[in-house]
């Protein structure tokens, strides 16, 4: 064990408050009249002189008469030591009278000066994780850091005694028992540790702990020993069996492994320890994308940008986004209703304003020219920046005309939105309407009556009682209308005007597109936990969203931690005057206790608007895009490297399955092996 000596700038705030808690451990305790040297009692000579006990001339004069015995002789920076039992009895009495009684000293010669902060050890235990995936808690990280400083300290005792050549019968008996005084002698109050008393437990643990490091000191055997257990060839099992697409049950995969385990000399596990193994989230994130494929993962883990919004203003930002209406009318059918009609509106994303819409049964290209002849037509302007859905009608070549046409000269830019984009305004928006204004019209279906939340289902029997009543085609186009006007006349969520109002404000940039323009364009119609997601981590204060992420020391996304913390719950810390700072991430223990984790800073905000991105905000917007790909070939490369090391595969899973059915599920010895070997020869 080595004592390590780290820049205490590079050690993270999670591990500063635990070396604070010492206090000043590493300070030297202040001058003394007694020392032990090689187990017997000395008084320095320099304290002799400078207390003007005696003068130096008298002191040589008794040395050489050898009243006082000299057992190390002073230079090159050593104290000279003179034996105090040698001492005359007149002068230990003058002594005692001036330092006191010499049983108070430690035998060690105070192990106090000997303790110096650890960082390396300090960072071990906050970041150290059980089993079950919990951290320490905090007064069990200081107990346990406080035990590494005072055997760190008592190893460097050690190494001094050792370095002595002199040979004391009885020696090694004496150092123990010194070291167990010197222990016993630390306050309590001052160094909360739980090093044994005994001398011979004490050197127990002192060997334990040179030969297996920190992670000796870590009470609790059955987390010791799953941690052992479930680690090397036994965890690439468990993990490729887990990561095959018949997606087998914790329980199955458990009962497999009990059958397997006798043939290699596994340990037994239980289900819950298994369970608890593929639940890390280092794990976990690897056989998601074997159980449940490459769209899933991404959905759950792809890391997200943030979009820099506060810089935007009307007309920055055009969203279109087509899908039903949920409004039920009167048809001429066997039912006498249906919800046929589909509307296609166009946003404001900086004012939500809804500037644009088509209402039809269809939902074409015809409909898209209609709904962004409508915006232009009421705005006189172009857009920085539209999007659009995937719909095939967006990307013919007239729409595409139509886009390049519409958005701004000057730095105008329009492009689809990626499939399943979580961060899709549009769509954002929309759900809002729908659930807001749409949805409170007593002929509204709803979401659908297929979904499972019964709030977002119509209720079908208060429906078809007043079908009578329902509105027509032309008079739910109206409905359509007044629901426009409700929407652009509430108040916007963050800016607590109308959205009539926020779209109203000026503008720092804006290219007006005149009645000439228009017609060339449009001359054919158309305090619980918060999970860490891939996305980092958002919490609303007085109804504002606000979203933080862990970085590196070099400002980036730190992909260690995202590796091992996405998909866990955090209790979230923060100061409501310094938001714009950093929030604590804290975990509950299993005592209950809450233990720091790391700091979280506000999530990065990328802008898009081309005309408002300044230096360096294209090559920053690249590096935190980029997070997604390496995360998923880190770990597609990973679940490789686990099928190739286990030769745990589908296609084994293939062969072994159509072998059994085979053979009505009995398969000889020789047999299995040539179908082992088979399998083998093929993944070659």
């Amino acid at each position: 064990m080595r004592i390590v000596t780290i820049n205490q700038n590079h050690v993270s705030r999670a591990n500063q408050p635990i070396l604070n808690s010492l206090g000043n451990s590493n300070k030297l305790p202040e001058a003394t009249a007694y020392e032990y040297f090689n187990n017997i009692l000395c008084v320095q000579v320099s304290w002799v002189l400078n207390s003007g006990m005696l003068k130096k001339p008298y002191y040589d004069q008794l040395v050489r008469r050898k009243v006082f015995k000299v057992v190390r002789k002073g230079g090159n920076g050593r104290t000279a030591l003179i034996e105090y039992s040698s001492i005359r009895q007149d002068f230990k009495e003058l002594i005692v009278s001036l330092a006191g009684n010499p049983e108070t000293v430690s035998k060690m010669g105070v192990l106090e000066k000997y303790i110096t902060p650890n960082y390396e050890a300090a960072s071990f235990f906050t970041t150290y994780r059980k089993p079950n995936g919990k951290s320490l808690g905090q007064e069990k990280q200081e107990e346990y850091l406080t035990n590494a400083l005072i055997l760190d300290a008592i190893d460097l005792c050690v190494q001094k005694a050792n370095e002595t050549k002199r040979k004391v019968s009885g020696a090694k008996t004496k150092l123990w028992q010194n070291i167990a005084d010197a222990v016993n002698e630390l306050p309590l109050t001052k160094y909360q540790h739980s090093i044994p008393s005994n001398p011979r437990s004490i050197e127990r643990l002192y060997k334990k702990y040179k030969s297996e490091g920190y992670g000796s000191l870590i009470h609790g055997q059955v987390d010791n020993d799953n941690r052992r257990k479930i680690s090397g060839s036994v965890a690439d099992w468990l993990l490729a069996t887990y990561c095959l697409p018949n997606k087998p049950l914790v329980s199955m995969v458990t009962l497999l492994y009990n059958q397997e385990r006798q043939k290699h000399g596994w340990p037994s596990l239980s289900e819950s320890a298994v369970n608890l193994f593929l639940e890390r989230p280092e794990n976990k994130r690897i056989w998601f994308l074997a159980r449940h494929g490459k769209e899933a993962y991404k959905n759950k883990y792809s890391h997200k940008l943030e979009r820099d919004r506060s810089e935007w203003f009307p007309n920055a930002y055009w969203a279109i986004d087509g899908t039903k209406l949920d409004w039920i009318h009167y048809f001429d059918n066997a039912s006498g209703m249906a919800a046929k009609l589909k509307m296609d509106p166009v946003f404001d994303v900086y004012s939500e304003k809804i500037i644009g819409y088509s209402i039809s049964e269809t939902e074409d290209h015809t409909d898209h020219f209609r709904a962004l002849k409508m915006a232009v037509m009421n705005t006189s302007s172009r857009p920085f920046k539209l999007t659009y859905d995937n719909q095939s009608g967006h990307k013919s070549k007239r729409m595409q005309e139509l886009y390049n046409g519409i958005v701004a000269r000057s730095g105008g830019t329009h492009n689809p939105t990626r499939p399943y984009e979580s961060s899709n305004p549009a769509e954002q928006i929309f759900n809002r309407f729908q659930q807001q204004v749409i949805g409170q019209f007593w002929f509204s279906d709803k979401q659908s009556v297929t979904v499972r939340d019964l709030d977002n289902k119509p209720n079908m029997d208060f429906v078809k009682a007043n079908k009578h009543r329902l509105p027509s085609r032309e008079e739910l186009i109206k409905a359509w209308e007044l629901a426009v006007k409700q929407w652009n006349e509430a108040i916007h969520p963050t800016q607590k005007v109308s959205r009539n109002e926020v779209y109203a404000q000026s503008a720092p940039y804006s290219e007006a597109i005149d009645s000439i323009e228009i017609m060339n364009l449009f001359w054919v119609n158309e305090t619980q936990e918060i999970t860490y997601k891939a996305d980092g981590i958002t919490l609303k204060i007085a109804g504002i969203k606000h979203s933080f992420e862990v970085y590196d020391s070099e400002n980036s996304i730190d992909l260690h931690w995202r590796r091992y913390n996405v998909g866990r719950k955090f209790i979230v810390r923060y100061d409501p005057e310094a938001l714009d700072d950093y929030v604590q991430l804290l975990e509950i223990t299993d005592n209950g206790d809450k233990a720091l984790v790391a700091m979280a800073q506000p999530k990065r905000k990328h802008q898009e608007i081309p005309v408002l991105m300044k230096d360096g905000d294209k090559a920053l917007w690249h590096q935190d895009f980029k997070v997604r790909d390496e995360e998923l070939k880190r770990d597609q490369l990973e679940l490789a490297a686990l099928l190739e090391r286990t030769g745990i595969t589908p296609e084994r899973l293939i062969d072994e399955q159509e072998l059994a059915i085979k053979m009505g599920g009995y398969i000889p010895k020789d047999e299995r092996s040539e179908s082992d070997s088979e399998s083998i020869f093929l993944r070659l």
